[in-house]
């Protein structure tokens, strides 16, 4: 598979899911669902990666991406808060995509998976919340639950599916994506509860930066060394060190740091 079918491949999972959890009156108000190109890669980077992949496989990987979308859009409002309409609206997008997601579970018939998601859904929850409590945290600590955050439901189905020898690869890379996106939110004067967090942790925001640019370089090369250790084929590699991992951005954030 050349770049430019991996690349056809998940525009047409991503309008796929689209199309399964439309709402054409929440999506007026919101943003819609966030159905993030980077976690389809990995979602089907066994599937792209020549490994067997069923019609069960393919229905479940949907279902991963509709429940992803759903804490995504959760988590939006518990950011912002919901005080007016449009984050009024993005609360019922979640619970919608919620129960788009229970409906294609039941379809599937499949318990063993259902307990699993749900398991992970609870995990990832958990450690979304405690960002947002006064907890002492340190960096080892934020690292694992950033990596759940993150990577928790395609771990999950990496290890349904027997595609464990990828979940390494997956939670790096993801861990990496959202770290460099916290850089490119404190440039340009921003804040999250995760950079408030690490700012704790580290003693300033100024170290929490440093600690950042520190571990986008080290999370690259470890993706580099997983990706040829797994082993990915050629066009497949080049795929996620150039069009899914943006490290000349990330190069650029670190010289300017």
């Amino acid at each position: 598979m050349n770049e430019q079918q991996i690349d056809e491949k998940i525009t047409l999972e991503q309008v796929r899911i689209m199309e399964l959890v439309h709402h054409r009156t929440l999506e007026k108000f919101t943003a819609g669902p966030a159905v993030k190109r980077t976690r389809l890669f990995f979602l089907l980077l066994p599937y792209l990666n020549g490994e067997y992949w069923s019609s069960e496989t393919e229905a479940s990987s949907k279902t991963v991406s509709i429940v992803q979308a759903a804490l995504d859009a959760h988590e939006h409002v518990e950011e912002n808060g919901a005080a007016n309409l449009e984050q009024q609206l993005t609360v019922l997008a979640g619970d919608y995509y919620s129960g788009v997601y229970y409906q294609v579970l039941a379809r599937l018939k499949n318990i063993d998976l259902v307990r699993q998601l749900s398991s992970a859904i609870a995990e990832i929850s958990e450690n979304k919340a405690s960002l947002y409590e006064s907890l002492p945290w340190r960096p080892t600590d934020i690292e694992i639950a950033v990596g759940e955050i993150e990577a928790g439901l395609i771990r999950t189905f990496y290890e349904f599916y027997s595609y464990g020898s990828y979940e390494r690869l997956a939670i790096r890379a993801l861990s990496l994506l959202r770290y460099e996106s916290e850089l490119e939110l404190l440039k340009s004067g921003g804040r999250s509860p995760l950079l408030n967090v690490l700012a704790k942790a580290t003693g300033s925001m100024l170290t929490a930066e440093q600690w950042l640019h520190e571990k986008v370089n080290t999370l690259y090369s470890e993706v580099v060394h997983l990706a040829k250790q797994q082993p990915l084929q050629k066009e497949l590699e080049s795929f996620l060190l150039n069009r899914v991992l943006p490290h000349r951005k990330m190069e650029q954030l670190i010289r300017e740091g």
